[in-house]
Parts: C-alpha cells; sequence; structure tokens
C-alpha cells in the first residue's frame, strides 16, 4: 500500500470516529433529509394560455423556478391530442392537474408528475374554474350554453361526473373556498351583474348572494380573514354607469364593511386582484398599469406600483410566493405568442421575462 493511501485511509477512520463520536442516539445530525417527493408539475408555476381564440389552440406553459426554463404546450406533446380552445384556468387538487378548457366544454384533470392524460369532465357549458373542495368534491363554475343561465357543477371526483349543479347568477366565474363555504363570483357572462353567491359545501346550497358592484372579476383574502372583490364596473350603459371598486366583506356576516371606489370604469379584459405572501398587501391590475393598496388604508392609493410602460395588453396579474414575484401577463396581439413579465413584489422592480404561448391570462397555479 503506497503513501496516499494510507493517508486516505487514515482520514476516513478518523471521520467515522467523528461520527461515532459526536451522533447519540437522540441526535439528528446524522439522519439524511428526506427525499423530494413533490412530484414535477407541482414544483414550479403553470401558466394558462388561452390561445388564439376559436383555433383550438389553447395550451398550458410550465416555469420550472430550478432550472430557471419555460417548458410550452405540455399537454400536446406528452398526449396524442390538444387541449382546444380558450384554456381559461388551470389548477392542482389532490396530487392532479385540472385545466379548464372554456371553448371545449371540458375539464381535462392530467397527472402531476408527467402531465398525461387521466381523465375528463364533460357535460359543461361554457367552464370557467374549477375548486377542490373536499376529497371527493369539487366545483366548476359556468357561464351556461347561452352565456347568462350560470351555474357551479359539483363534480364527484372517483369517477370525474356530474352530481348536482346549484344555479348562480349570471356569469359564474372565480371562486374562493372559506371553511366550508364557496364564494362565487358572478360577473354576468354575456350579460351583466353584481353579486357575489356564497355556497354551503355541505349543503350544496346558496346561503347568500351579496351585492357588490357591476362585474365582480377577482376575489382573494386577507391576514385579518376578511374577502375582498374586485370589480371593474360598468361601461357599457352610460344610463347605469357604476365605477370599479374594490370591495371588502366580513366572511361571518356576509356584510359590505368598506368600499374603495377606484374613480373610474376601464374595460379591461382581465381585473385581477392578489395578497402578498402575509396578506397584507393588495395588488391589482386597472387601466393597463398595476397599483398595490395596504388592507389597512382606507384611501385608494392612485400613483401606480408598476406604469405598464412595456406591456401591451396587460391580460392577467398573479403572485408567486416562493420567489415573492408578480407575474404580469403580457397578451400583445392575441394572436402571436405573449409573455409573462416578472417583477419583485416589494420594490415593484422590473426582473425578467418568460415566453409562453397565445394570450397568457393570468390564471396561473403557483407551486411549492
Amino acid at each position: 500500500m503506497n503513501f496516499n493511501n494510507n493517508i486516505f485511509y487514515a482520514f476516513f477512520l478518523i471521520f467515522i470516529l467523528c461520527l461515532a463520536t459526536s451522533c447519540g442516539e437522540d441526535d439528528d445530525c446524522c439522519v439524511l433529509p428526506p427525499p423530494d417527493e413533490t412530484p414535477l408539475y407541482a414544483k414550479g408555476v403553470l401558466i394558462a394560455n388561452e390561445g388564439q381564440f376559436g383555433s383550438g389552440s389553447g395550451s398550458v406553459s410550465f416555469y420550472d423556478r430550478e432550472q430557471n426554463v419555460v417548458e410550452n404546450e405540455i399537454f400536446s406533446r406528452v398526449n396524442t391530442e390538444a387541449l382546444g380552445s380558450n384554456v381559461q384556468s388551470v389548477n392542482i387538487f389532490n396530487d392532479n392537474i385540472y385545466v379548464v378548457v372554456n371553448g371545449a366544454n371540458k375539464v381535462v384533470q392530467a397527472d402531476t408528475e408527467d402531465f398525461l392524460l387521466k381523465g375528463t369532465i364533460t357535460g359543461l357549458e361554457q367552464p370557467r374554474f374549477f375548486l377542490g373542495v373536499e376529497q371527493d368534491i369539487s366545483y366548476v363554475s359556468q357561464w351556461g350554453a347561452d352565456g347568462v343561465t350560470a351555474s357551479v357543477a359539483v363534480i364527484q371526483m372517483d369517477n370525474l361526473s356530474i352530481i348536482d349543479e346549484i344555479a348562480t347568477p349570471a356569469g359564474a366565474d372565480k371562486m374562493l373556498l372559506v371553511a366550508d363555504k364557496a364564494w362565487v363570483l358572478c360577473s354576468g357572462g354575456f350579460g351583466r351583474e353584481k353579486k357575489v353567491a356564497v355556497i354551503s359545501t355541505i349543503k350544496s346550497e346558496i346561503l347568500a348572494e351579496i351585492e357588490v358592484r357591476f362585474s365582480p372579476r377577482s376575489i382573494v383574502r386577507d391576514a385579518n380573514g376578511k374577502v375582498w372583490v374586485a370589480c371593474l364596473g360598468n361601461v357599457y350603459d352610460e344610463n347605469d354607469n357604476e365605477n370599479g371598486a374594490l370591495i371588502r366583506i366580513n366572511p361571518s356576516t356576509f356584510d359590505v364593511e368598506e368600499t374603495l371606489d377606484l374613480g373610474a370604469t376601464v374595460q379591461d379584459f382581465n381585473f385581477d386582484l392578489v395578497t402578498n405572501s402575509d396578506k397584507t398587501m393588495l395588488f391589482y391590475n386597472f387601466g393597463g398599469v398595476v397599483y398595490r393598496q395596504p388592507i389597512e388604508e382606507s384611501t385608494v392609493q392612485t400613483t401606480p406600483f408598476i406604469d405598464g410602460t412595456n406591456i401591451v395588453s396587460l391580460y392577467g396579474l398573479g403572485f408567486d410566493a416562493a420567489s415573492n414575484y408578480l407575474y404580469i401577463s403580457d397578451a400583445k396581439d392575441f394572436a402571436s405568442d405573449g409573455e409573462v413579465q416578472r417583477y419583485d413584489a416589494d420594490s415593484g422592480a422590473f426582473i425578467d421575462v418568460l415566453n409562453v404561448k397565445v394570450a397568457p391570462n393570468g390564471n396561473s397555479f403557483f407551486g411549492e
């Protein structure tokens, strides 16, 4: 045995002795960390791309934070079919991906590990959003065939069948689960509406219809447990004009506690509202720019947080708690590939751009 080998074995013996003397039976210093068992597509960001209207080109993009890469058109690459027209939203529930395809009247279930098709919820009419309610029950909001006869479809998850439909005011849209109640925004669909329907997930019936302002588009819960609804207002009827607003609601009494008038109505395609990690700050897009609003502040902030200078068509807003970044979807001309611009949620500083597909709409899922 040569001299170098002797040194190697000496150091190896010292290392083993150190482990033996430093790790007692009650210590955890010698225990290896558990492997990361989170499926691949549950760890990053899933981005819904509506696709060019009516073209069947809707898709989902995936941003891998660890590798800093974007994977486009995942579903069509690993399956033998495309998603279809107008991908409205994407979500993960019970370790499965759910893609709501509005134009194809379906919700596609895919595996979080490889994005392979597992099943499809059919029999829907202009579906909008998916909400996991219990282990075996989910809700899908839908506008109805005529765009105004809205409802929430109750889905039995073991066979992906519709077992009930709960009629709502027109334009059942985004939903928020608060304890055993599902809050459903009723934005009007192809008509006009100004209500939030609160559904008991135990009885599958509406407990209350809360009047807000026209076209409620987004809903979040803050650090105090209060519910905030972003309403676009009414710009279509000069005789019934109503400004956009942020409205705070008490989830116990269903009372409107505060209305922050935004001072204008703007024909934004999407009006999104998100919170920061500790839910003390609201962010929303309105009129092509992004504002931030402290939840304890009763005066509307009028200075844009992000001015939208480099954004062509602001079509959605999201927040990624893992990075503390705001995600701004730019649909550009709605026919060519769009992008997602990322900004620091504390400073508003521009970070970078993610190149995605046609018409990213902000209805993304932010994983671990």
